[in-house]
């Protein structure tokens, strides 16, 4: 569905870390991205966007991204996206994204096969700070092969 998943992603993740979400998993469902999570409280959520839904959750937070409203550095935004330019650079397409213990199980579409990679939570952090120290310094940019989801069998 989305195509934008870097920007996408970390906007669900926004969401989710307003909500305080734990177990979450956003599986894409070709019309729309289903949304479940467990709330607050440990209740079971979930939640589907649509494409213009997808497109307001990303304009709310790019509008507080550049207010005084600042996304930390770290949480399931900055995870998310970090999974989203991996999807974005290889020209993936997303099955699923799952919440596991320490990180985030990715299953995607690359180049017509299934392809799966768990990443631990440190993993995300250091792709991360390594795009933030590749922006502008005139360096090669990462090689998202090299992180990206492995093909399965």
């Amino acid at each position: 569905m989305a195509r934008d998943y870097s920007d996408t992603l970390r906007a669900l993740g926004r969401f989710l870390d307003e909500e305080a979400a734990t177990g979450v998993k956003v599986v894409d469902a070709g019309d729309h991205l289903s949304v479940s999570w467990h709330g607050r409280q440990g209740a079971p959520e979930e939640r589907g966007y649509r494409s213009f839904e997808i497109d307001e959750l990303r304009d709310r937070a790019r509008l507080m991204r550049s207010g005084q409203e600042r996304a930390p550095a770290e949480g399931m935004s900055e995870n998310m996206r970090a999974v989203g330019w991996i999807l974005d650079q290889m020209a993936a397409d997303l099955v699923s994204v799952q919440q596991e213990d320490g990180g985030l199980r990715l299953i995607a579409i690359v180049a017509g096969r299934r392809a799966t990679r768990t990443y631990a939570d440190e993993d995300l952090a250091t792709l991360l700070q390594l795009q933030r120290e590749g922006r502008g310094s005139g360096r090669a940019p990462l090689a998202a092969r090299a992180y990206g989801p492995l093909p399965e069998g």
